[in-house]
């Protein structure tokens, strides 16, 4: 029987996209998709992941890439308009799993400089008994010790443990610890996978 659920948070709770966010910054869709296939890619902003504050991210990056200095700012001084919103029906799910009693907990990868801002602005990150943040490790996923760490801290056994996050790769880590995971795909399917495994009524 599963007694604790580990959430991932962007893209499974919040929609974050710095594609959205540039274009709504004036940037045409080519633009976007080439500062975030480049300068702005997924692979640089996880050095912030990792701890690095985002100022000192930024600086040495704008070093390589001087041509995109005001993109690199405009994501500095805006990066929480880089979450767009909550996913509403996610959101809906974990308060159903709050109410019904389960355990509930999370693993973000995530700049530590910008949690607190972040955690304020969306209620529902209180619903957490316990958070793991990357950036405040040093660690990030799907790196093994940050889960090590994480059912340590969460006090959770494993095989009592279901793990959503929409990374393959971080699922995929999870269960070499034993413990049971779910790709996020959509609420939807989430809510049939919680349902099947009598987490939540029909």
């Amino acid at each position: 029987m599963i007694s604790s659920v580990i959430f991932d948070v962007g893209n499974v709770l919040v929609d974050w996209s710095v594609q959205s966010f540039l274009r709504a910054k004036g940037y045409d869709e080519s633009q976007a998709a080439d500062l975030v296939g480049g300068t702005l890619n997924l692979e640089w902003h996880s050095v912030s992941d990792l701890g690095v504050p985002l100022d000192e991210n930024v600086r040495q990056r704008k070093a390589i890439y001087p041509q995109d200095a005001d993109a690199l700012a405009l994501y500095r001084d805006k990066w929480h308009e880089t979450v767009v919103g909550s996913i509403d029906g996610t959101v809906e799910l974990l308060q159903r799993l709050a109410k019904a009693n389960v355990d509930l907990y999370a693993i973000t990868n995530f700049p530590a400089d910008q949690f607190g801002p972040f955690y304020e602005r969306f209620g529902f990150m209180n619903l957490f008994q316990s958070i793991v943040v990357s950036g405040e490790l040093g660690l990030k996923k799907p790196d093994p010790r940050i889960y090590a760490l994480a059912l340590d801290r969460f006090g959770c056994d494993a095989d009592a443990s279901l793990f959503i996050d929409d990374r393959r790769e971080n699922c995929l880590a999870a269960a070499r610890f034993g413990i049971q995971t779910h790709v996020f795909q959509g609420p939807e399917c989430l809510a049939k996978d919680l349902i099947k495994r009598g987490l939540l009524a029909g």
